[in-house]
Formats: C-alpha cells, structure tokens, sequence
C-alpha cells in the first residue's frame, strides 16, 4: 500500500511523514513541537497557549502600578538589608516571591504574554531609582554596602520573573 508523498504545509519543498496530532496538517522537524502527547503544528501550540493569557488591559494596567510601587519600597529594603552583607542571600528570594504575588494578585490572578518581563523591569527600574541616591546620600564610599544592595535587588527581581511567569 504505497501513500502520497506529503510535503510540509510551511515548507512546501520538504517531504515529510510527520502530522500534527491536534490538527492533521504535515509537518516537518523544523515546524514540530514536541508535547507529552505527540508532535504538534506551531499554529496549535499558540491557539493552545491563548488560551492561558486572559489578562486584560485593565489587569496589566493595576499589575503595572503595583510592581512599580513595590520596586520603590523594595530599594529602599535592598539598602537596609545591603548593609547586612551576606544576609540579603537568604532574604532576597524572600522579598521577591511576596512582591511577585503581590503583583500576581493585583493584576487579578490574571495571565499576560511578556508580564513576567514587565513586572520584573518595573520593579527593578522602581528599585533602583531609590536604591541608588540612598546609598549616594548616605554611604557611597562603602562599595560593599553597594554590592550587597545590588546583589539583593537583582536575587529580588529574578524571584520577581521567575513568579510572574
């Protein structure tokens, strides 16, 4: 029983045998994405990964403001828990895991393509911008104090991406 050579429906001069399981189309290795339960079409990936990010503007709006807010306050943390050295390790990820809820649950629990980019970057922009002139005010010759800060800040921020995402 001999079958029609089918040819990908991205690539049209690749033959293949692979189909996508959701969807039928033929598909070749460079268009497949691997699932646990068989190969799949890109197109079927992201119909199914929409599905997920129902954030509306509004949503990432109130995220928006509250990860700002929470970077402000939270540089001005990282410069008390700078000066602690070593400690601010251990309460980085802390810090970070309550502010990322914080925005998680502002944003009304909803989910957005690239939000875990956003609340991590506005937390680390609002960080820094009170981070910075406090440790150039009040300790700037202590280059530790600076490390550690900036240490603290970005273990912060990375828990931040990391709960968004």
């Amino acid at each position: 029983m001999s079958e029609a050579t089918l040819y990908c429906a991205n690539h049209p001069n690749v033959e293949t045998l692979l189909r996508c399981n959701r969807c039928g189309k033929p598909i070749c290795m460079k268009c497949a994405v691997r699932t646990p339960v068989g190969y799949r079409c890109e197109e079927c990936i992201r119909g199914q990964q929409t599905v997920f990010y129902t954030a509306t503007k509004t949503h990432k709006a109130a995220g928006s403001m509250v990860a700002l807010v929470l970077g402000l306050l939270l540089g001005v943390v990282a410069y008390f828990v700078g000066q602690l050295s070593w400690l601010s390790i251990f309460i980085a990820p802390v810090v970070g895991g309550v502010v990322g809820e914080a925005i998680f649950r502002a944003s009304g629990r909803k989910r957005a393509r690239r939000f875990d980019w956003i609340g991590g970057g506005l937390v680390a922009v609002g960080a820094l911008l009170t981070f910075l002139p406090l440790y150039l005010l009040f300790h700037f010759p202590y280059i530790w104090t600076l490390l550690w800060g900036l240490l603290f800040v970005a273990m912060a921020v990375g828990t931040v991406y990391a709960r968004l995402r």
